[in-house]
Formats: structure tokens, sequence, C-alpha cells
């Protein structure tokens, strides 16, 4: 089994309950786990304008290293997983990895209810009507 679990770095407290779920369900049925990060895209000309070249380089690198940190501080030692840094439209970027890497499940965390996003976030919102492969949204406690 593959599962997917996006991690919204910005909130990490916010993402324990879909960390434990993922790793419970890769222990459970094994195969691979795969933990992804999106970050907002850095080659727009408005922001190519407003910041230096390589500040986009420098973001990935930072949340690819605050996503391994992350990994080692909350899943288990033994646990076996990929990490991945994209840039883009978070919906789309977990959806189309969900199918780069064929997975078989995405466990993702339920967002505070806002007005706008009573129930799920925007992201999961739509990650849910458009997943070609299951979804466990996990609330937090």
């Amino acid at each position: 089994m593959i599962i997917l679990l996006p991690i919204d770095l910005t909130d990490p407290s916010r993402e324990l309950a879909a960390v434990t779920e993922a790793v419970k369900q890769h222990k459970a049925f094994g195969g691979k786990l795969h933990l992804l990060t999106v970050v907002p895209e850095f080659n727009n000309k408005l922001f190519q304008a407003l910041y230096a070249e390589n500040v986009g380089e420098q973001a990935t690198e930072h949340v690819q290293k605050s996503l391994a940190q992350f990994c080692r501080r909350h899943l288990p030692d033994g646990t076996t997983y990929q990490t991945q840094v994209k840039a883009g439209i978070v919906y789309k970027e977990i959806l189309q990895t969900a199918k780069q890497i064929n997975a078989n499940l995405i466990v993702m965390s339920a967002s505070r209810p806002e007005l706008a996003d009573y129930l799920m976030g925007p992201n999961t919102g739509k990650v849910v009507r458009h997943s070609q492969c299951s979804v466990l949204v996990v609330r937090k406690d």
C-alpha cells in the first residue's frame, strides 16, 4: 500500500493526528509512506520582481530541512518513508503526487473550520472530491 501524507508545516501540531493514523495504516498494511509539503510557487513575475533570484530555492531548502526535522521528531523509529517538497497550488500538487506515486490512500488533517469552508478546508475538500484513491480525513481531538 502506498500512503500519501500531505504535511502543512505552517501548523505542524495540527498534523499529528494524521501522522498517527498514517503510521498506523502503514504498519498494518506495509508498503510506502510518502510525506509531501507544498510551498507557494516562486517563479511568477511579481514574486521575481520583489525578491532576490534565489529566494525560492532558499525557501524550498528551508522547507525540506523543516520537513526532515518534523519526520525525525514525529515518526516512530524504524518507520520507512520518503519526503518531497513541491511548489504550486496545494490541492493540485497533492492530487498530482498521488497519481505519480500510485497512492492507494491519502491521509489528511481536517482544517479548523472557518465560515467559508466549514467541515473541511478548501484543499482537503478538493482533494476528497477529485482524488482517484481513497482519502482519510483525520480530525484533531
